[in-house]
């Protein structure tokens, strides 16, 4: 079953505010994760009211994110796509993450630095500055449109269990290369 929620901007004439839209779609009912809130400038949307934004508004966005699974989570991804056909592929996405992925580190560093995100615990995200600084500079040096439309979604989330999931799959990780993730076989 998928679940989707639009959050739609109406045009507002004050100063350099125009409609935007965040879309954020939930089409596998494993996801261990819920956005519980969305805040722009200190204004919440999740209510899903219409909303308007400046320039750069993905950079005021921040996101309360729940873990609604039965697992301790180490690290997740919250990956904003930009819904912008002329953007090159590694523009097209900027992130908000929790944690640190497993296999990155040794174990012993991982344990001593890892977060923890608990069942029904939340934690408030915002995109990475770095990548947004990133696609600021590329829209200067290529002038287009503003971003008006951004689609939310989870991209990868590592239990404290060293299994992880990912597009409804859960996953394992690689016994030959702990930095690769696999399909949990049957």
């Amino acid at each position: 079953m998928a679940v989707a929620v639009m959050l739609t901007a109406v045009f507002v004439s004050i100063g350099q505010e125009k409609a935007r839209t965040l879309e954020y779609a939930t089409p596998f009912k494993n996801e261990p994760l819920k956005i519980i809130n969305v805040t722009l400038n200190g204004r919440s949307f999740l209510s899903f009211t219409d909303f308007s934004g400046d320039k750069d508004w993905l950079r005021r966005l921040e996101f309360t994110v729940q873990n609604v699974s039965d697992r301790k989570i180490v690290h997740f991804v919250l990956s904003l796509d930009i819904t912008k056909p002329v953007l090159p592929r590694q523009f097209g996405m900027v992130s908000g993450a929790f944690g640190m992925p497993i296999g990155i580190l040794p174990d012993e560093i991982f344990e001593k630095r890892k977060k923890v995100l608990a069942p029904g615990d939340s934690i408030k995200v915002s995109p990475d500055p770095y990548m947004l600084a990133r696609l600021d500079t590329y829209l200067k040096e290529n002038p287009t449109d503003e971003i008006t439309h951004a689609k939310v979604r989870f991209n990868m989330v590592l239990f404290e269990d060293k299994t992880g999931w990912n597009s409804g799959s859960i996953l394992v990780q690689d016994p030959n290369d702990p930095k690769r993730w696999v399909e949990k076989k049957p």
